[in-house]
């Protein structure tokens, strides 16, 4: 049995009531399947909404697969993203962190960053620049920095 913190990014639909979960822990993303979760009598039923911020109770199936067996949430972010324009705003920000996460060795510093953003977004507003800090955050924890000194097309630094 493992309890690990995480932010669930997106659900998908699997057999008949289960459902498979990409949650961001503080060391990776993982995939958990949660056995009858869409049944309504059952105790993850209450997961059944992607940015839910928690304790995971896991545990090892019997074919090495994560499932879930339980959850303490922390805090539910998706009450944030009302409008369709947050939901679009959401739509990026999974999709940016899946297409940076997946296949890269050190996942360390996401969940935080993710964490914040998600906390600080109604307290923005202009919520687009929130997500230019994310952004701009991802490409730094990925060794990579916006060059600010100079024009990056000619390199002259007297506008700067």
């Amino acid at each position: 049995m493992d309890k690990v913190d995480g932010i669930i990014l997106s659900i998908a639909n699997y057999k008949n009531a289960d459902c498979v979960f990409n949650i961001l822990t503080k060391e990776k993303l993982i995939t958990v399947l949660g056995r009858g979760t869409l049944n309504q009598n059952n105790r993850t039923n209450k997961l059944n909404n992607p940015l839910i911020c928690g304790e995971f109770d896991l545990y090892q199936g019997p074919t090495n697969g994560l499932k879930l067996r339980d959850c303490k949430v922390y805090k539910h972010f998706n009450e944030n993203f009302k409008t369709y324009e947050d939901m679009m705003i959401y739509d990026f920000l999974v999709e940016l962190t899946f297409k940076i996460i997946v296949n890269n060795e050190d996942q360390s510093g996401y969940y935080d960053l993710l964490y914040f953003t998600l906390d600080k977004y109604n307290d923005f507003q202009n919520k687009y620049a929130l997500i230019i800090y994310y952004f701009a955050h991802i490409l730094i924890l990925n060794g990579l920095r916006i060059k600010t000194d100079s024009c990056v097309v000619c390199g002259d630094k007297s506008g700067f």
